[in-house]
């Protein structure tokens, strides 16, 4: 009952409204005498006012308002208008409501007066009318498009769960399998390493956001898994604190940054990395700096999809609550991200 309510409430509203016009009308605002033709005036009234309101609600400002044809819209209006107020006059003729009323306020002008009043109360209804119906309008446009956003960042999730370099995993399956030839102590860890990245890549990400813990634990993972390759480890430096806040954070944040400086770094043959995170009050400050071997051209390509995926989700999700910075040189690049949770 209580979801069928919700599902019709604007329709209740409106019945509602147009139910009190009438019953005040036939009972309070009624000039004649007798139950029928008070009735019968306050039914046409109600003919008439429906007719001006819902003429206006679903055709002009759907048609042509938010169609643009303002033109068109002010001729449709003002003939709406004008013939809405001729039948009133008409309505009020006919039950000798005009000639009464008129003799008693306005002894000169008359038709020119009971028009004007007439014209007035008409335009009130269609002046109600257009602003409920535009504010309801750009109401949804709103909703849509906060919709639309949603979907297209969960969008963009999934594609970028799917373009997470897929020569990473070759290359971390060969290191393992490396290990695992030389009888290595290591070998399990990094296989459970792996394992427990592609469970969180896979199936916690689904989500609009994730416990902050689980990302920075995901984070560790990719780490250590890119690190195995490494033949000059010292060149790699990690900084995490484990004061972190409390609360949840949009799922693969992180990783495309650092997959981008294990990309480009050259750090097998004198490159460097430098990966800090730590927090300040409910302020996440992520760092991720590292060298360069390219040339001008392919610097001015550096960062690709993923990175471009990543501003557009913190874009998307806290559009006045972080700071991205990215500096790049010919041989460095350097991102700083501040985020407010």
């Amino acid at each position: 009952m209580i979801r069928m309510l919700l599902k019709y409430h604007k329709v209740i509203v409106h019945v509602f409204i147009w139910m009190m016009f009438f019953t005040l009308h036939v009972t309070r605002f009624s000039p004649v005498q007798g139950a029928y033709p008070s009735v019968l005036r306050a039914t046409l009234l109600l003919l008439l006012y429906l007719s001006v309101f819902y003429s206006n609600w679903f055709l002009f400002i759907p048609k042509l308002y938010i169609g643009h044809k303002y033109a068109a819209f002010s001729i449709c209006l003002f003939s709406l208008l004008f013939a809405g107020t001729v039948l009133r006059l008409g309505i009020e003729q006919h039950f000798g409501f005009v000639s009464d009323y008129l003799k008693m306020q306005f002894r000169s002008a008359m038709p020119f007066r009971g028009f004007l009043l007439s014209f007035g109360l008409l335009s009130v209804l269609i002046i109600l009318s257009s602003l409920f119906r535009i504010t309801e309008y750009y109401n949804q446009k709103i909703n849509d498009e906060k919709i639309w956003l949603q979907q297209r960042n969960e969008a963009e999730l999934k594609l970028l769960r799917l373009q997470l370099n897929p020569h990473f995993l070759f290359n971390a399956l060969n290191n393992i399998y490396a290990l695992v030839l030389t009888q290595s102590e290591k070998a399990p860890d990094s296989l459970m390493s792996l394992s427990q990245l592609l469970r969180y890549i896979i199936y916690e990400t689904a989500t609009d956001s994730v416990p902050i813990e689980k990302e920075i634990t995901g984070l560790k993972y990719y780490i250590e898994l890119e690190s195995l390759r490494l033949t000059q480890k010292e060149m790699l430096t990690v900084s995490i604190t484990d004061e972190l806040p409390s609360g949840n954070i949009i799922p693969l944040l992180f990783i495309p940054f650092v997959e981008n400086s294990f990309k480009h770094s050259n750090i097998n043959n004198g490159g460097f990395i430098h990966i800090e995170l730590k927090s300040t009050g409910n302020q996440l400050h992520f760092l991720c700096e590292n060298s360069i071997a390219l040339t001008p051209k392919q610097v001015d390509g550096l960062g690709g999809i993923g990175l471009a995926n990543t501003k557009k989700r913190l874009q998307l999700m806290y559009p006045d609550a972080h700071l991205l910075i990215i500096e790049r040189t010919d041989s460095m690049f350097k991102v700083q991200l501040r985020l407010e949770l």
